[in-house]
């Protein structure tokens, strides 16, 4: 039998290589819906919003562009709300307006 300690210590080993899969690349330009597949930055993309005097709502959310690296590994930062909708341009390529 396995013991709980064991499988916590197992757990805990596989989590940053669960962390590190989810973050966006740097230097790419995602859009919001992109950002929500890669992982779980809904909660920085609505501060991000917040910051820069967008509006905070699901449709923003969605349809802006956030830049991947700007202000450290893995963070994002606010670009454009893409009026007409974003757009994505493929694996390896920045998402545009």
């Amino acid at each position: 039998m396995v013991k709980p300690a064991t499988v916590a210590i197992l757990l805990a080993s596989a989590l940053p290589s669960l962390t590190a899969a989810k973050k966006c690349t740097n230097g790419l330009i995602y859009c919001g819906y992109n950002l929500l597949r890669k992982g779980d930055y809904a909660e920085e993309m609505k501060a991000e919003l917040a910051r820069v005097g967008e509006t905070v709502d699901w449709k923003h959310v969605y349809s802006s562009s956030f830049v991947c690296g700007a202000g450290g590994d893995g963070w994002i930062r606010f670009v454009n709300y893409c009026e007409n909708g974003c757009h994505d341009g493929g694996a390896g390529h920045s998402d545009y307006c």
